[in-house]
């Protein structure tokens, strides 16, 4: 399936989805006939406030179901379409009640409640459907892109297998060509990529053969190298009229940096609010069962490298650094172990402590950090200055943003991603990835992966 295709399927599922939800204000209207009379109308196509309702609901749908990813063409699992499609079913919930409170719409609060439950109801059934004949081995097969490969034999063929490999839009590779020309040979009319590899012979070559692919309706990719650019962003622009991929550049405009600031306070100073009867009786814990203060204080490193005092409920017994530092076999054991000893292997932790690490309470204290800006809601994990030596040329790229109280490493697993290695790459793949809706994406990910306990300890 070539990429114009996708972006058909891409516009049509949205705009059945905006048709579903005309259709369910219709059904509504049938519903509450002669239940919702102003004057001699009793139609809600009729009343403007009505119609105001069914336009924001209908606009708010187009505008945040953007925010969705990937394209309904390529999504493979049902398990990533359904969160996708509830975070994008709860911002347009939020979206609408919004635009029904700024503009003051007096209408039914079963009629909108209705619509909201109806709505969602329907487009999560379209887009499952979708995805259910998506995977099917038919339509399967007519989703996968047919592509041919040019260059040497190890290259090409490892450049195969990682096309036929790729989980968002399968590529079937019809055949890897050694030579740079096919001089007399037609390609099926079920080629639609060529992926050219560089360097080839010579300039002219590459420049002839992408003309002739292109004139044979080919979409032509020029590939550069192998190399692993997951760490970067790749953006293609061009200059003077010659095509440039481009690698790095990462980072959040102001707009954005000031929206994620204020998101952090705002989300600090509520979550402190709500949960302060739960960080009073998690004090109250930590007092009673073991001796010492209530919180555990240490340095870690901020932005650009800035040293900060981090704020945790103490899970460990006072002088839990003094029992590490004195012994030998336990302190290489834990360098040995990423910084943490093996669950049920820590002398120095207290009795209530194992369940507040489980739990992920003993983090609460850090939503002061947040809100002193020290921190943000959602970014790397905030390492102790040992520790940056671990990331090696990636320090200076981990501390140009600040830690997070949540982020990549706290919904993957946490402590049961053993390698380094594993986890500095997360840290940096959200260095990559930073943006407002990377940040929403984690946060609805934090709920399940501390309720479900995985790897906290």
């Amino acid at each position: 399936m070539n990429f114009e295709r996708d972006k058909t399927f891409e516009m049509l599922g949205r705009a059945l989805d905006a048709l579903l939800l005309v259709l369910c204000f219709a059904t509504l209207n049938w519903r509450f006939a002669g239940r919702l009379e102003v004057g001699h109308v009793s139609s809600a196509f009729a009343l403007p406030e009505y119609k105001l309702l069914l336009f924001a609901g209908v606009a708010i749908w187009l505008v945040v179901d953007k925010y969705r990813a990937p394209l309904l063409a390529q999504a493979r699992s049902f398990f990533s379409t359904t969160r996708h499609l509830v975070q994008v079913l709860v911002l347009w919930i939020i979206g609408t009640g919004f635009m029904i409170f700024s503009l003051k719409l007096r209408v039914s609060r079963e009629f909108t409640y209705s619509f909201f439950a109806l709505g969602a109801l329907a487009v999560t059934l379209r887009q499952l459907l979708t995805i259910g004949l998506l995977r099917s081995p038919r339509l399967g097969a007519f989703n996968a892109r047919r592509a041919i490969i040019f260059g040497d034999g190890d290259r090409a063929g490892r450049l195969a297998e990682l096309l036929e490999g790729h989980k968002a839009c399968d590529y079937k590779v019809y055949r890897i060509f050694e030579q740079w020309k096919f001089d007399g040979e037609a390609l099926p009319d079920s080629v639609e990529d060529a992926f050219i590899l560089l360097p080839g012979n010579n300039q002219l070559d590459i420049e002839m053969l992408s003309l002739r692919l292109i004139k044979e309706g080919c979409r032509v990719h020029l590939v550069p190298s192998l190399l692993d650019a997951k760490l970067f962003r790749q953006s293609l622009g061009e200059l003077s009229g010659v095509p440039v991929l481009s690698l790095g550049g990462w980072g959040m405009d102001r707009v954005e940096s000031a929206v994620k600031r204020s998101i952090d306070v705002v989300g600090s100073v509520v979550a402190m609010t709500v949960l302060s009867p739960v960080l009073a009786l998690v004090a109250l814990a930590v007092k009673l069962t073991s001796s010492g203060p209530i919180f555990f204080v240490q340095d870690r490193l901020g932005l650009y490298g800035q040293r900060f005092r981090i704020y945790k409920f103490r899970t460990m017994h006072a002088d839990a650094e003094q029992r590490l530092s004195a012994d030998a076999e336990l302190y290489r054991k834990y360098v040995a172990n990423n910084y943490k000893l093996p669950k049920e292997e820590d002398p120095r932790i207290t009795p209530i402590g194992s369940f507040l690490r489980s739990t992920s309470l003993d983090e609460l204290p850090q939503l002061l950090n947040v809100f002193r800006g020290h921190m943000s809601l959602v970014g790397p994990r905030p390492v102790v200055p040992p520790e940056i030596q671990e990331y090696g040329d990636y320090a200076k790229l981990l501390l140009s943003v600040k830690p997070g109280l949540t982020g990549y490493w706290q919904v993957n697993g946490r402590s049961e991603i053993t390698s380094y290695d594993a986890r500095a790459r997360l840290d940096i793949e959200y260095v990559r990835d930073q943006s407002l809706k990377t940040d929403v994406d984690v946060l609805f990910k934090t709920i399940p992966a501390v309720l479900k306990r995985r790897g906290a300890f």
